[in-house]
């Protein structure tokens, strides 16, 4: 809902910033605790011993200037608030983090002379039945306001006189989608209900806020860890808030179960779609008196969004704006069954999303999260009034990725498929990265390992991926394993899932360095390694002597369909191939790491397991009749998912590593990679050289564009989700494999060209780096390759091409081999 008038002064500018070191730097000698703020949490109920739900309410402060000031103010709440001044929105927040770690807004305001109004609605869902995103943590309602200025207390909640209004109206409701609640529930306004003076600062129903607890940005000096939120600052710009237009009116009729053309309203869609044209009201649509309506909108792109909907007259009149990824073929809520993105004709809309009442005003509503998805379905059933639909707009959400130029390629298929998967990673990225953001919307960290390293190689701007490293950091358990997605109110434990967190240390000092965030989290990443090697066999009478056992947890790999839940033979116990090659692999990053922050005792201790388990494995995995690793000790399951880590494990000579992808590729009774581990069997064709075989791997995804998909799907068909960020990873191979740009040791000082072009004549590319792209065109021109290469300045490197290794100087250069 929006605010429609405010007689006040605007601010003259309003600007997020991101703090360089604590705040209240210059009060620290002062009279108050140097671990207190001075400021207090505020509730708008006198229930403080517990997080109610759900829960809205306004808060407001009125306050008036003699002259003009600048002032910073640190903002949060639990959980989410709109804050705004003067009828002016200046920010949402906070962004996610955990209770140890509660983030806070900061904004520089110049306020000028004159009556103001500072306004925040903050809503907490409430934990029960879903109606809060799992990956939003909460201690108790409340909203926090420290000023930094020369009164603070005119300002500050717990010191000025602010009040607070609770909003009656808003219903939250569990999503309609078993399968989709861990994204939390939707809204239901009812326009009746609420009073709208309250949104504009007036109305009667205000009263003194409760002051419920000290702000803190740590626990206190002797030690104890209350569950305090301990308030640490915003480390990410503000998210995008940007319009976004250009949706179609697909049909118009009264049911859309299932969707039939031959009943599609071909006149009304015209005057609805001049309404989604021209926004500003002088083209709504009136439905007449206890008329149904339904309305599909097709939007150009798959889309993270806060819609909103304006409407006028009507009392009583519901509207429904719900969000699919796609139309199904079947109703039922367990099938993923779905045609071609782009059909809707005999298809079934099933989605989630919020509802709105009228109340015979002209109103317009907007929900409290944003949705995510391509369809929208606008369903109005009027009552005894006629209801104008005014207006119905999208604001584009997400991270505020700056990124480089797609690459330009010798396949027209494969060059067609990267915008769907830059679409795809942008739409996963928000206040962290997202595995699915119309399902889930959960950070996991064997999704977000790829799509850390897609934005390395698109943008210079690693902040998202150390926010990753960095929440997962601090979710570990006592076992010393990662939790598998965090942000979480519901801990789930993937042990491998850990492991890769290992190696997303080591992709970001590869990548970018950041030696002292690195070196600050090895504690923990050694953690997770204890917690594998106290797990290997250490009898020496047994078969499995010196391989490490499954630990406790989903042991999930891939979804392969003949693996339940994703899990390898011999199941979620027992001794498993992939993963014992996977410690192997970690242990050898870890030990690079161990090196680079000149820890060579910690690295000789960690190539040591890494050879033993080596060892263990080709005693106990190895078929010599098929000359491939098979899954178990017993030899009745193979995949392509132990040979990959088997040769990305540098513990093979090379000779041996390439006989097995030999044997790998000839094999179709393997289990084959999906989606999501085509990542890992990427790596190992680029190792191994197998360049046609890489290119034949982008097959599935180059079939992306024929099939209407707008963003890389999660699995094979049936899939559940059309947007996964894991589906992005080739967006990485393409520059780091086919390009071939990748670091030369840690900190991207250097840099190592390795093209491997299969059947492709010609690429050109611009690869992230942080001290400007580093652009490299290449033509084969029969045996001979033609590369025009232009590095950063200080950055040298290597071509490598046909046997033959080049050196490059920064600048521009051209070469040929």
């Amino acid at each position: 809902m929006q605010t429609t008038r405010h007689s006040g002064p605007s601010p003259s500018t309003a600007r997020r910033v991101i703090l360089q070191e604590p705040p209240f730097s210059d009060q620290r000698s002062g009279t108050w605790d140097a671990l207190t703020w001075p400021a207090s949490w505020i509730s708008g109920i006198d229930e403080a011993s517990q997080t109610p739900g759900p829960l809205d309410v306004l808060y407001r402060l009125t306050f008036s200037l003699d002259a003009p000031i600048n002032v910073r103010l640190h903002v949060s709440a639990d959980e989410r608030y709109d804050l705004r001044l003067n009828g002016v929105r200046v920010g949402r927040g906070p962004q996610r983090g955990d209770l140890r770690h509660w983030s806070f807004e900061s904004y520089d305001v110049t306020l000028e002379a004159g009556q103001h109004l500072l306004w925040a609605w903050v809503s907490s869902p409430g934990r029960a039945d879903h109606l809060a995103p799992s990956s939003q943590l909460s201690r108790r309602h409340g909203l926090l306001v420290a000023a930094e200025s020369k009164s603070p207390e005119r300002l500050n909640t717990g010191q000025a006189a602010w009040e607070a209004h609770r909003v009656t109206g808003v219903q939250h409701v569990t999503s309609p989608l078993n399968d989709a609640r861990l994204a939390g529930g939707t809204q239901h306004l009812d326009a009746r209900a609420i009073d709208w003076d309250a949104f504009d600062g007036r109305g009667t129903a205000w009263h003194p806020a409760h002051v419920t607890e000290a702000a803190q940005a740590d626990g206190p000096p002797w030690g104890e860890l209350d569950a305090i939120r301990a308030l640490v600052p915003a480390r990410l710009p503000a998210m995008m808030d940007a319009p976004f237009t250009g949706g179609q009116v697909r049909y118009v009729g009264h049911s859309a179960e299932p969707v039939d053309l031959a009943t599609h309203d071909t006149e009304e869609a015209e005057r609805w779609q001049a309404m989604l044209d021209d926004t500003d009201g002088r083209h709504g649509v009136t439905i007449p008196p206890n008329t149904r309506r339904t309305v599909l909108l097709d939007w150009p792109d798959y889309v993270c969004a806060y819609p909103s909907v304006t409407l006028r007259d009507g009392r009583d009149a519901e509207v429904r704006l719900d969000w699919a990824e796609a139309l199904h073929v079947e109703p039922e809520p367990w099938s993923n069954r779905k045609a071609h993105r782009d059909a809707i004709d005999g298809l079934i809309f099933r989605g989630r999303g919020d509802a709105f009442i009228a109340d015979g005003q002209r109103r317009t509503f907007e929900p409290l999260w944003w949705r995510a998805g391509r369809y929208t379905l606008l369903t109005v059933q009027t009552g005894a009034q006629s209801l104008e639909v005014s207006a119905v707009t999208l604001r584009e959400t997400r991270y505020p990725l700056a990124v480089e130029p797609l690459p330009e390629l010798d396949d027209s298929d494969l060059q067609a498929c990267l915008p769907i998967l830059k679409r795809g990673l942008l739409m996963s990225m928000h206040e962290h990265y997202a595995d699915s953001p119309y399902y889930e919307q959960l950070q996991y960290v064997g999704d977000t390992r790829l799509e850390s390293l897609c934005t390395h190689l698109l943008s210079p701007d690693d902040r998202l991926p150390r926010r990753a490293i960095e929440l997962f950091g601090w979710s570990r358990l006592a076992s010393g394993l990662t939790q598998a997605r965090y942000p979480s109110s519901s801990p789930q434990i993937i042990p491998g899932f850990s492991l890769y967190w290992v190696a997303m240390l080591h992709d970001l000092a590869r990548w970018r360095g950041q030696r002292a965030f690195v070196a600050e989290f090895m504690p923990a990443a050694r953690s997770v390694l204890e917690a594998f090697i106290a797990a290997i066999d250490d009898q020496p009478q047994s078969p499995t002597h010196g391989l490490p056992r499954n630990l406790p947890g989903w042991n999930f790999l891939d979804w392969v369909p003949a693996w339940p839940e994703g899990i390898p033979p011999p199941g979620p116990s027992g001794h498993n191939a992939a993963f014992a090659w996977q410690l192997v692999y970690t242990l050898r990053l870890a030990a690079e790491l161990e090196d680079w922050l000149e820890q060579p005792e910690l690295a000789k201790r960690d190539r040591r397991f890494a050879d033993s388990i080596a060892r263990a494995c080709d005693r106990v995995f190895f078929d010599d009749a098929r000359s491939l690793y098979a899954d178990t000790p017993e030899h009745d399951s193979f995949s392509q998912h132990a040979q990959c880590f088997a040769i990305l494990s540098n513990a093979l000579p090379r000779q041996r590593s390439a006989a097995l992808m030999e044997a790998t590729l000839n094999d179709p009774s393997l289990h084959e990679a999906t989606i999501y581990f085509s990542h890992y069997l990427f790596e190992a064709l680029a190792v191994t050289g197998r360049d046609d075989d890489l290119h034949r791997r982008f097959d599935l995804w180059r079939r992306l564009p024929g099939q209407g998909f707008k963003c890389a799907p999660e699995a094979p068909e049936p899939t559940r989700s059309d947007c996964h960020g894991w589906g992005s990873h080739p967006l990485y191979h393409v520059a780091a494999n086919v390009v071939g740009v990748r670091p030369t040791g840690f900190g991207f000082q250097a840099v190592r060209i390795t093209p491997h072009l299969g059947p492709m004549r010609f690429v050109r590319a611009n690869v992230a780096h942080p001290q400007g792209p580093i652009r490299v065109s290449l033509e084969r021109v029969g045996e001979r390759l033609r590369a025009d290469i232009q590095l950063p300045p200080a950055i040298a490197g290597h071509l490598v091409w046909g046997g033959q290794t080049v050196e490059l100087h920064s600048g521009s250069q051209r070469v040929e081999c």
